[in-house]
């Protein structure tokens, strides 16, 4: 057994270095799904002017400029509202669009516009790289009967681009919400779960939201590792398939594009079972909290899929995906093992030893009528 593991760690190293070695086209960096942006080019999608592939989020800020490039030249076919609100995402995606001839020296450059006319805290670019900080605070209020909520946060958020090939990005945000009526659970409603901090107050909570990643491209496809939402599937209210009501978690995404036609995606992620796994408990000696050190049950969720356009507008799209636990599971870490069948090999067909594993499909029509 400890043979066939070291094979597939070699086959999956071997995929990784010839892909690295791949012809390079755009640096990747993964777009917040929460942004208006998306249903702004969702619209323009429906309405046929553009194509907009977002069955899986999120998406690159390359791939969402490249859409707005093709949308401005459908200028006519776009309302008055529908214009301003291109001309502002213009100036938004401008490093992505290269409309204009940036500074490449290096310099850095600080609360000032930049040259696509977008203010920014903080910007530096040079010849094939580029960083840009903000700083992230905000305030809100939500007033109701016997729910009276107030929410403040702060934090920090950058992205960037080294070299033809490398992207990153880094996002948290601190989150205090005070008053009566917090949701602390997240449940029956479509919000984001959160992680509460332990504290002895009844009068507030604190979480806070992480998401960043490093992320390598080539030509047809690109390459991720870091703590991110990742969506499968459409829905205005929570994705069927796979939504953001998990908070953000660790994972391993790979994107590659073999025809114009034929798309597949995979992704390894680091889940959290929240159950403490008991034999594992050790005690530290320490006479704080009982003097034990505890340790959770390893969870992790492993999906691939494939996207096939099978004429304009018309996408069909099919796949797979498992959650498993005790171990990380080398068999999962091929993008193309056949997860249910490999379940039911590596665990003899014992329904009480294997993993929870679903199918799933999904047909998607765009301005066709």
């Amino acid at each position: 057994m400890q043979k066939k593991s070291s094979k597939r760690i070699s086959f999956l190293l071997t995929g990784i270095l010839i892909l690295a070695n791949s012809n390079l086209h755009a640096q990747v960096v993964w777009e917040n799904h929460t942004k208006e942006f998306y249903h702004y080019l969702s619209r323009m999608a429906r309405k046929g002017i553009i194509r907009f592939d977002d069955n899986i989020k999120p998406l690159s800020r390359k791939y969402l400029a490249g859409c707005l490039d093709s949308l401005s030249t459908h200028v006519a076919d776009l309302s008055f509202i529908e214009k301003k609100e291109l001309n502002f995402y213009s100036r938004e995606y401008g490093n992505e669009m290269a409309t204009v001839v940036a500074d490449s020296s290096g310099k850095p450059c600080f609360f000032k516009e930049d040259p696509y006319k977008r203010w920014r805290s903080f910007t530096a670019s040079g010849k094939n790289s580029l960083f840009q900080a903000e700083p992230v605070f905000t305030a809100a209020t939500i007033q109701g009967t016997g729910k009276n909520i107030t929410q403040s946060s702060s934090g920090l958020s950058f992205y960037g681009y080294a070299g033809k090939h490398w992207g990153f990005h880094f996002y948290y945000d601190d989150i205090t919400e005070a008053g009566k009526g917090f949701d602390s659970t997240r449940q029956n409603n479509p919000l984001t779960g959160i992680v509460r901090k332990d504290t002895s107050l009844h009068s507030s909570q604190n979480y806070s939201r992480f998401r960043g990643s490093i992320s390598y491209s080539w030509q047809n496809g690109s390459i991720s590792f870091g703590q991110d939402h990742l969506l499968w599937g459409y829905g205005d209210y929570g994705k069927i398939v796979l939504s953001d009501k998990a908070p953000a978690f660790p994972f391993i995404r790979l994107d590659y594009r073999l025809f114009p036609w034929l798309t597949f995606n995979y992704t390894h992620a680091w889940l959290s079972s929240n159950l403490v796994d008991s034999p594992r408990i050790y005690p530290t000696w320490n006479p704080l909290f009982d003097g034990q050190r505890q340790s959770f049950i390893p969870k992790f969720l492993a999906t691939h899929s494939v996207q096939i356009r099978a004429m304009k507008g018309l996408d069909f799209s099919l796949g797979e995906s498992i959650i498993y636990s005790d171990r990380l599971d080398m068999g999962y870490l091929f993008p193309l093992t056949f997860f249910k069948i490999y379940d039911n090999i590596v665990n003899n067909s014992n329904i009480r030893a294997g993993s929870n594993g679903q199918l799933f499909l999904q047909l998607s029509s765009r301005n066709q009528l």
